[in-house]
């Protein structure tokens, strides 16, 4: 079965994760307007290939949630290096009034 497929259905009515998949990533449920948002990121053990699962649910802590159908998709990671410039003042100097 195609892990895409795989993962679909464990996260449609399955139990969330498949065997053969490991996570790589995870974070927590953020606030979108009326509802929430989670995206994992999953390694399919056999194939090497990474895939996410974006799942997105309505409702309240307090009542119950309502799950959207997640979607799946195939990723791969990229190393990006950023290069930021700080500004510092120069420390004074004794007896030089420039």
């Amino acid at each position: 079965m195609d892990p895409r497929t795989e993962l679909l259905n464990a996260f449609n009515g399955g139990d969330g994760e498949p065997e053969g998949f490991a996570v790589r990533e995870t974070g927590d449920w953020t606030q979108e307007g009326k509802g929430q948002h989670l995206c994992t990121v999953f390694e399919h053990l056999e194939t090497k290939r990474f895939f996410t699962v974006d799942q997105r649910r309505y409702g309240s802590y307090h009542t119950d949630w309502d799950y959207l159908t997640p979607e799946v998709s195939e990723v791969y990671p990229h190393t990006k290096t950023v290069t930021v410039t700080e500004w510092h003042t120069t420390p004074q100097r004794s007896g030089n009034s420039q």
